[in-house]
């Protein structure tokens, strides 16, 4: 049986995915190399025990989305991956717009508090428009900065 350990590495090639995924999520070479495997072009399956499952220290290290990501590809459903999307972008709307209505009732009050509540309402708006434009964009897709 072929271990995780004694898996064949993958080209600097099929990892580029990984490693830009891993430098801008601060993953350790490990999480790299679970990405890598996953990611990887293939012309046969993996061998067995290449693809590891995730442990509670890598799960904390990438945040809630990539495990559920993965149940909702075990279970075949989607709802539990669409509700922890909902609350982090519920939650992220709340608090960046919360922050922006409290400026905007100080803006009057100066040019340094005017500034303050441009710079909140544009960091809504520009947040807004740049996940709107992921969600809409094309699986695997190269992406652009708006």
């Amino acid at each position: 049986m072929t271990t995780a350990a004694n898996c064949p590495q993958p080209t600097p090639l099929t990892c580029a995915f990984a490693n830009q995924f891993q430098h801008h999520a601060g993953l350790s070479t490990e999480d790299s190399w679970h990405i890598c495997t996953a990611a990887a072009p293939r012309r046969t399956p993996p061998p067995s025990g290449c693809l590891k499952k995730r442990t509670p220290t890598t799960t904390s290290r990438v945040g809630p989305v990539i495990p559920a990501a993965e149940r909702a590809l075990d279970v075949g459903s989607a709802d539990e991956l669409t509700g922890v999307l909902c609350e982090i972008v519920r939650g992220q709307v709340e608090e960046r717009h919360g922050r922006a209505i409290a400026l905007k009732e100080h803006a009057a009050e100066g040019v340094a508090a005017a500034r303050e509540y441009v710079e909140a309402s544009l960091g809504l708006q520009v947040w807004a428009h740049r996940l709107y434009k992921q969600a809409i964009a094309v699986a695997h897709a190269p992406s652009r900065r708006s």
